[in-house]
C-alpha cells in the first residue's frame, strides 16, 4: 500500500508562479511538482496528513488566493494514496551538470554509481534535485569559492537533500556540516550523504547545536527564516569568511541587504529567472 497524502494542485499564471512557490514553501510542503503549460504553469504540492489537515491548509492557502493580484490562480484538493512516487518522478529528473564537471544524477539510471565527478541521490519527496534556481545558484557560487586553492570548511544551513554540501564535498571543502530542522528531510540528506561516500557529514537538527566558525556558510532558505536566524548565521561564520544567502527573490533582496550589510559586505548578487543569490564576507575578506 502507497502512503496518504493531502494534494494541492495549483494551475497559475506564469506572471505569479515564482511567488506562489515562495508561498508554498513556507508552509513547510513537503514536496512540489512543477508542470510547465502553454500559457500556465501547475504546481502540485504534497503535505503529511499526519501534519496538517486539509481544512486548516485550504484556509492557509486562501490567505495568498484572496488577493487581487492572485485572482487567476485555479485550486484544487484532494486527499489520495501514493504508490509510485518514484515513477513519477522518473518522467522528467534525468543526470545533468549543476556545476562545470559534476553530474547529479538519479539513483535508477544506469551506471548510478558515485564517482568523483557524480553525486548520486534518490529524490523520494522534493526536498531537492539540485534543479531549482536557488540551489543552482548556490552551487555556482560554492564552486566560485573553491577556485581560491585553499582548503576551507563549509556548512549548509537548510541542506534538505544534501545536495549543497555534496557539491561542496566534491571541491574538496572539508570539514562539512549540515543543519536540517525537518526530520524527514534530514533522514534523506543522510542517506544521500552516504550512498555518495560522504558519511563523515553530519545532519544537526538546529543550527543552535553548531559549535564552531566555518569559512563558508550557506543557507537556501525563506527570506523570514534567513531575517530569523541572521544572528545565528553571523555567529558560525569565521573570520575572512563567505556567506551565500538565497531562497529570495529579486524584490526581496534589499530586505538582505539591509538585514546584513549591517556587519558584513555584499560581494556578489547573482540572479536566475526571478530568483536571487547574494554573497557577503566580513570586512577584512577580499
Amino acid at each position: 500500500m502507497g502512503k496518504l497524502w493531502h494534494i494541492a494542485k495549483f494551475e497559475s499564471p506564469k506572471t505569479t508562479i515564482e511567488k506562489l512557490t515562495v508561498f508554498l514553501h513556507d508552509t513547510e510542503v513537503a514536496g512540489i511538482m512543477e508542470e510547465d503549460k502553454e500559457d500556465t504553469t501547475l504546481l502540485t504540492a504534497y503535505y503529511d496528513p499526519d501534519r496538517f489537515d486539509l481544512i486548516e491548509l485550504k484556509k492557509i492557502f486562501d490567505q495568498f488566493l484572496i488577493l487581487p493580484e492572485n485572482s487567476k490562480v485555479r485550486a484544487s484538493y484532494e486527499t489520495a494514496e501514493l504508490d509510485d512516487w518514484t515513477e513519477s518522478w522518473k518522467q522528467w529528473f534525468s543526470p545533468f551538470e549543476i556545476v562545470p564537471g559534476i553530474t547529479i544524477s538519479p539513483t535508477w539510471e544506469d551506471e548510478a554509481v558515485p564517482s568523483e565527478n557524480k553525486i548520486i541521490i534518490d529524490p523520494k519527496m522534493a526536498f531537492g534535485t539540485g534543479l531549482h534556481p536557488t540551489t543552482k545558484l548556490c552551487a555556482s557560487e560554492i564552486h566560485r569559492l573553491s577556485r581560491r586553492g585553499e582548503r576551507r570548511s563549509l556548512i549548509d544551513v537548510g541542506t534538505g537533500s544534501g545536495i549543497l554540501a555534496m557539491v561542496a564535498g566534491k571541491l574538496a571543502f572539508s570539514p562539512i556540516s549540515a543543519v536540517e530542522n525537518d526530520p524527514v528531510a534530514a533522514e534523506i540528506a543522510s542517506e544521500n550523504f552516504s550512498l555518495n561516500g560522504m558519511p563523515e557529514i553530519k545532519v544537526l537538527a538546529d543550527i543552535s547545536m553548531v559549535k564552531k566558525r566555518y569559512d563558508v556558510v550557506v543557507a537556501n532558505i525563506l527570506l523570514s527564516t534567513l531575517t530569523e536566524l541572521r544572528d545565528e548565521l553571523l555567529n558560525i561564520l569565521a573570520p575572512r569568511g563567505s556567506i551565500v544567502l538565497s531562497g529570495i527573490t529579486h524584490d526581496q533582496a534589499d530586505d538582505i541587504l539591509k538585514i546584513f550589510s549591517e556587519t558584513l559586505s555584499l560581494r556578489r548578487h547573482d540572479k536566475m529567472g526571478e530568483w536571487s543569490s547574494m554573497t557577503f564576507t566580513t570586512e577584512e575578506s577580499e
